[in-house]
Formats: C-alpha cells, sequence, structure tokens
C-alpha cells in the first residue's frame, strides 16, 4: 500500500473515531483529501470489512450484566463447531484463534445460572473436548460503554434504530427514517436520546485485510497491583483497542491491534516493562466469524 494511501487511512480512521457519523464532506476537510477521494476510500474501507461504524449497546441494556470468555478445544474440524456457535443468542463474539484451543467465544448472560446453562449446552457438542471460561470485570477501555446507563424506556422503534445502527453505524437520517417509518428529525431525536443516555455508542473498528492487515492479539495480564489503576494506564497506549479486568486465570484482558509483528513486539514490550505486570501470555485472533455489539432482549 503507498505512503499517500497508508496516510489517507490513517487520517480517515482517526477522523471517524473522533465523529463516527461525520459527513463526507467534514471527513474531507479533517484529513485535508478530497472529498471524492476520501469517499470512495470510506466505501472500499466498509465494503471490505476492513473499518467497521458500528452502534454498540451498554451491557445493562439487555439484563447482560455477566460477560464471559470462553476458550474452546476441538477435535477434528472447526468450521462444525463454528458454526454451532453462531446459532447461540448469548455469544456475541465468535473466532478463531491461536494456541492451545482452536476458538473464542464471547457471551453476555444476565446471570452465573444463564452462564452455566449456555456451558452444558456447549459442552455437549460432541466435537468440543475441553473449554475454559473467564470471567469479564470492569471495562477500563472498549466498545461496550463505561458509562453509567440513564434510565431510559425503550419501543420498537428505538430497538429497531439499535439493531439498524448495529449493522452500520453510518446510515444516513433517511435511511433510518425508512426503516421506522418516522421523519428525519424524528430518527435524529431518537437516535441522539440513545446516545445521551448511554444506551448505545456508535464505534469504529479496524479489522485489516486487503487494504491493510491488523493483527489483533488478545493478551492475558497477571498483576501485583490494583488493576484499575494499571488498566487505565495501559490503555493509553494507542495500541490497545480493549482493556478489561477478569477473574479467572489472569486479572486482566487487553485487545492489541497492530500493523506489523514489529509493532505488536513493541507493544507487549511497553506492557511487560511495567512493574505490576508479571507476566503477559498471548493469543492471536485469526478470523472472526461473529461480532455482535446491539444485542439487546
Amino acid at each position: 500500500m503507498s505512503d499517500s494511501r497508508t496516510e489517507l487511512d490513517e487520517r480517515l480512521v482517526a477522523a471517524l473515531k473522533t465523529e463516527p457519523r461525520a459527513t463526507v464532506l467534514s471527513l474531507a476537510e479533517t484529513t485535508g483529501f478530497p472529498r471524492a477521494v476520501v469517499a470512495t476510500r470510506l466505501k472500499e474501507l466498509q465494503e471490505s470489512g476492513d473499518v467497521r461504524v458500528v452502534g454498540a449497546t451498554h451491557p445493562m441494556l439487555s439484563g447482560a450484566r455477566l460477560i464471559a470468555a470462553v476458550s474452546i478445544a476441538v477435535t477434528g474440524p472447526v468450521m462444525p463447531v463454528i458454526e454451532f456457535l453462531k446459532t447461540i443468542e448469548e455469544a456475541v463474539y465468535v473466532s478463531t484463534v491461536s494456541g492451545p484451543f482452536e476458538i473464542v467465544m464471547e457471551l453476555r448472560v444476565a446471570d452465573q445460572d444463564e452462564l452455566l446453562q449456555v456451558l452444558e449446552e456447549v459442552r455437549a457438542a460432541p466435537e468440543i473436548n475441553r473449554i475454559e471460561t473467564l470471567t469479564y470485570g470492569r471495562v477500563i477501555k472498549g466498545y461496550l460503554s463505561q458509562n453509567e446507563l440513564a434510565e431510559i424506556s425503550l419501543d420498537v422503534k428505538d430497538r429497531q434504530l439499535i439493531g439498524a445502527l448495529g449493522e452500520d453505524g453510518r446510515k444516513s437520517w433517511q435511511e433510518l427514517a425508512d426503516i421506522v417509518s418516522l421523519s428525519p428529525s424524528a430518527v435524529r431525536t431518537r437516535v441522539n436520546r440513545l446516545l445521551e443516555s448511554n444506551a448505545m455508542r456508535i464505534v469504529v473498528m479496524e479489522r485489516g485485510g486487503r487494504y491493510g492487515r491488523v493483527i489483533s492479539t488478545t493478551a492475558f495480564l497477571t498483576l501485583n497491583a490494583d488493576g484499575d489503576a494499571i488498566l487505565a494506564k495501559i490503555s493509553e497506549d494507542d495500541a490497545v483497542e480493549f482493556a478489561i479486568t477478569a477473574f479467572g486465570k489472569c486479572d486482566a484482558v487487553l485487545v492489541i491491534r497492530s500493523r506489523s509483528q514489529a509493532s505488536l513486539f513493541e507493544a507487549l514490550e511497553r506492557i511487560r516493562s511495567m512493574p505490576e505486570v508479571t507476566k503477559v501470555e498471548t493469543r492471536t485472533q485469526l478470523q472472526q466469524f461473529k461480532e455482535v455489539f446491539s444485542r439487546i432482549l
């Protein structure tokens, strides 16, 4: 990829992260590239899946107070298991990974009882020979809202808007209006209400691929000090996309995005150099098959 293309992508993604629903004209002014160039490039990035702009709902909105990561070891081909896991409603994320497990899945559930029920369903699959469960704690950085959810009641049209923005957070006001049979101004009011209450956030996700590979690595940290304070410091690193406290085999989980093995190594070295971090175990995400951030009950 040429230097100018790389520079455009970096500026465009940065501008989107600042204002995910910015108009193409506004993005052109922010990036300094011509409007037509920005429009074409943005369409390419979205259609390829390299960049996604989506609506992510607050976990409390669905009553899903518990988030767990489940590592799955498989006997035989992985794809049949992937197809099975994708059908599990509580599964919001399914990906193949490197390491001792072939698959990782994230679940959003109401409580421990529901978690145990889903895990029993997973264990019952004959191709699955072992699972390991890690429960998430407080989100320090990531797509899931870290802010308090304001009291809000949702009707059918609100839920339709959440679903539509969960697929594409840059749908125009007119496109959204057509979905819910309201005027664009009424839709804007409803969406702003959802955003102001923290019921939903519009987030930007880089996934790499044809237009510039992004290496996605999960890091499991063992700490010797307060997790919140250490993760807040680690989260200042631009390479860290997701940081959360955890209960189980480790004290915290990070997702690190990098464009090269060298930059990934440098990011891990910065984390390892912190005296509060006593152990770092990594696992590379290979291919994602399900990613849903707008699930509500």
